[in-house]
């Protein structure tokens, strides 16, 4: 029975200093805002309150949206959460060369006779251009192209820096020669198929 009126005692201490804290808590914010009045303090305060209503509105909307239209804000977080899974996993430059040299490795065991022909002359292509230091990378974000350009980075004659010989958009096309998505090399992944079935 003691131990009950200790448990008692101990909830009701509880109890009043949680509400002691809560109160005192109160008073220092109104003793600071009264403090901060017609400084910059003050409208620094009054932003981050701002700031801090805007959000609470926009989560307010957004959970009677979800409520209202439950089909509409499932395909939203479905799509946004696909796009993001996408960009998350969208392969880099290094990803390719990676994939390239692990590529031209497994070839490498396999003997020339055996060797698919179009994979090797493929392998041989894109290393050329790895030698000429003419491959680069475009990122849309959610997916990458990999291709070939007509210069090196460090080539510095004038063909390679005058605006007008640039490779235009029409002609990009033709100059791609890899598409990352998801963490895979779609097209080198594809040429790798059968590798060592010779044709």
């Amino acid at each position: 029975m003691s131990n009950f009126f200790r448990n008692l005692n101990i909830i009701t201490n509880l109890k009043s200093f949680n509400a002691k804290t809560i109160e005192s808590t109160k008073n220092a914010a109104l003793r600071l805002e009264e403090k901060s009045k017609g400084t910059m303090f003050e409208n620094w305060i009054r932003y981050w309150k701002n700031v801090f209503n805007d959000y609470r509105e926009v989560v307010i909307d957004v959970r009677k949206d979800i409520r209202e239209k439950p089909i509409k804000a499932v395909c939203t977080l479905t799509i946004i959460g696909s796009l993001t899974y996408c960009v998350k996993h969208n392969p880099n430059f290094i990803d390719y060369r990676d994939t390239f040299v692990k590529s031209a490795n497994e070839l490498l065991l396999v003997h020339p006779s055996m060797q698919k022909t179009q994979t090797a002359s493929t392998l041989k292509q894109i290393e050329g251009y790895f030698n000429s230091g003419v491959v680069r990378r475009f990122n849309f974000g959610v997916a990458s192209i990999i291709w070939v350009d007509y210069y090196s980075a460090s080539c510095k004659n004038s063909e390679a820096i005058c605006k007008h010989l640039k490779m235009s958009y029409f002609d990009w096309r033709y100059h791609i020669i890899d598409i990352g998505f998801l963490d895979r090399w779609w097209m080198l992944s594809k040429c790798m198929e059968d590798y060592d079935i010779n044709d």
